[in-house]
Formats: C-alpha cells, structure tokens, sequence
C-alpha cells in the first residue's frame, strides 16, 4: 500500500506536497529501492514511524513560518514507487540485490490518486474545496510539473456540481537541466549524454509515462522521435495548463554535484558528508572551474526563461530545495515565501517574474550561511 500525511485545516484549501527521493529507470536501480523507505511503506514507517516534523516552508502550520499557506488542509503522499508519482507500470521477475526475485510494481500515479481520494473522503472536501497549491521539493518538483493538471481535472471531477476549482502550482527544486553533455562544458553534445538526458529517457519507457504526461508535448516531439523529452521538466513546462511557478536556483547543488566540476563536490562533501553548503559550496574551485559553473547557471536561467508560461523565482544561492529558507532568501526586497503567496492570488499570474541580475553562485546577498544542524 501506499501512505500519506495529513492535516486538517481549512475548508476551501487544500495543500499538496510531494516530496523527492530521486527516481530509477530500470530494474536494477529500481530492485535497489525497493527494500528501503524509497520503495516500501512497511519499512518507511518502521525506520520513520507516522509522525512527520516539519520545518520552515509550506506544511508548516505557523503563520511566521509559513505566512500564505499555513492554515490550509495539508496532504503529503509518501513516494515510493521511483517515477515521480506518474509512473503505471508493473515489471515482473526483477532480481533483488540480496537475492531472489519480485515483481516491481511502478505506481506512482495510482497512489497519488488514492491519496487524493482519501483526502477527499477524510475531511469532506467535496463540497466545499475551492483551491488547491500542488508543490514538491527536488524529485518531488519534477513530479509537480508531471502532475498538475491531472491533479486539477481529476479533483475537478470530484466536486459536487457547478463547483469550480482554483489550482497552482510550484515546482521547488525540480527543473535537472538537460546540459546534453556528461559534464558542464557548454551547449554542444559531446557524445556521452549527460547524467539527466541518461536517466529521463529510460525513465519514460521503463514507468510508462507516455499516458500520463501531456500529449501536447509528446506529440511535437514525435517527428524527432523524441517523446521522451516529456520527462523533463524544462521540454514540458510551456505545455502544461494550470499556473505554475519555477522555484529553482540557476546554481543548483544538487545539479553541480553530480554534473559539475570535481571541485564542487569537494567543497560540499569536504568531510565525507555534506558540510556548510552556502557559501563555501564553492570553495575549493579555480577561477576556470567557477566559469563553469556560472555557464551552468547562464544556461539554466536561459532555459527557465524561454518557458512559454513565465512565473519564475530564481536566485543564485546554491542551493537544492528551499524548505527550512524560503522567508529569508530573496529577491530585492520579495521574500520567495511572498512571491508564491503572490503567485497564489494573482488572477493571471504569467509573466511573474523574480531572478537575480548577478552572475555567480551566491552572489545574492540573502543567500543564507548554513549551520551544521
């Protein structure tokens, strides 16, 4: 079975967060989640237990930390089928890393729906849910943009009638950048697909995502016989329909770690586990190296603004998910926590627009200075 979390608030709103967990794309790195809290709820709430602490962000309950969305009905499904919760597929006989077999059961749009429905059921929302925000950190951003607007239709579908709903979105941390190389080394391919390319397309095919991603999208793809492109986020954004905001640092860590120069991981990673990594992330690169990183950002923030339906928040802090920051870093004098609940009133909200102006990681000067924990 699949899981969620949930809180009761308000009446007319409900919250949806998903979170990340990365995703796999075929059986051996599928087979190797499946045992763990990234692919069984019997070991998620053996290791975690039914509880969930949150911090600063948008399931938090505390105006102070949450000042637009802190009163609405919270629902956080737990991801455990590896396809960013839009996956309808099953693959049997797939070998276990400790031996013997299973079947692999790639579901993550089933239990996004059950979710749905059981939010539904448990506080009464049919007749009274009037807008719903849909977000998700890192995997948990991809699987925003795969899934908004079915996430509207099919609550749309449960209402009771002549009721109309209000959905948003924002994905955080969730636009990986097709760079179409291994390492950021400019715009050109140089042969070996980069780590995203890599995965996204295998990830199509393997979770069977063509029904379940926008035919729009896939079908302007098709003549290059590239639907696969559909998986990233950046290919699919200027086809989706609901409102939805790109949160996304244009020097994501997450991005620069495991594209970029050695030396970004060396400076996060400095002790073997991830250390301080704002502002020091970048510590141990050369002059050369941070011209490479500021090309990743260069080409990043291109591709966040070519998108056909513009709402955008973008600082340099490098960063990967913003839960725990969103309202300190800003953007001149917005907080990002005020640009979305912005983004969530405006009656037309493309073309909203916040990025910085500077070139370099951390170059924004709200960009926060970590503290061990």
């Amino acid at each position: 079975m699949g899981g969620y979390y949930a809180r009761a608030g308000s009446e007319k709103q409900l919250l949806i967060s998903l979170p990340g967990g990365g995703w796999c794309w075929n059986d051996g790195n599928c087979a190797a989640r499946a045992n763990t809290t990234l692919g069984s709820m019997d070991v998620y709430i053996a290791q975690r237990g039914k509880e969930m602490t949150v911090g600063e962000g948008e399931l938090n309950g505390l105006p102070a930390l949450n000042p637009h969305f802190h009163n609405f009905t919270m629902l956080s499904p737990v991801y455990c089928d590896g396809s960013n919760f839009a996956g309808a597929a099953d693959h049997a006989n797939v070998p276990l890393p400790g031996g013997g077999s299973t079947t692999l059961y790639v579901r993550g749009r089933a239990i996004l729906t059950a979710a749905l429905d059981a939010a539904l059921e448990q506080f009464n929302l049919a007749e009274t849910l009037e807008e719903v925000m849909l977000t998700g950190c890192s995997a948990g951003g991809t699987a925003t943009y795969f899934n908004v607007d079915f996430v509207h239709k099919y609550l749309s579908s449960k209402l009771s009638p002549g009721r109309r709903l209000k959905t948003r979105a924002f994905g955080n941390a969730g636009w990986f950048l097709d760079t179409n190389s291994k390492a950021w080394d400019g715009d050109g391919w140089s042969g070996e697909p980069g780590f995203q390319r890599a995965a996204d397309e295998p990830l199509f095919n393997y979770a069977g995502l063509a029904p379940m991603l926008s035919a729009e999208c896939q079908m302007s793809y098709a003549p290059l016989n590239e639907s696969w492109k559909c998986a990233m986020s950046q290919y699919l954004y200027p086809f989706i329909e609901q409102p939805t905001l790109v949160l996304q640092s244009s020097y994501d860590l997450n991005q620069l770690v495991t594209g970029g120069p050695p030396c970004v991981h060396a400076s996060a990673f400095s002790r073997g586990q991830p250390t301080i990594p704002f502002p020091h992330s970048l510590n141990n690169c050369s002059a050369a190296d941070n011209e490479v990183v500021n090309r990743y950002g260069d080409a990043l923030n291109a591709s966040l603004f070519t998108a056909r339906r513009g709402a955008v928040f973008a600082p340099t802090c490098t960063i990967h998910c913003y839960t725990g920051h969103w309202t300190r870093i800003a953007i001149g004098n917005v907080t990002m926590a005020d640009a979305i609940g912005q983004f969530f009133v405006a009656s037309d909200p493309s073309g909203m627009l916040w990025y910085d102006t500077c070139r370099g990681g951390n170059c924004n000067p709200s960009c926060p200075i970590a503290t061990p924990p």
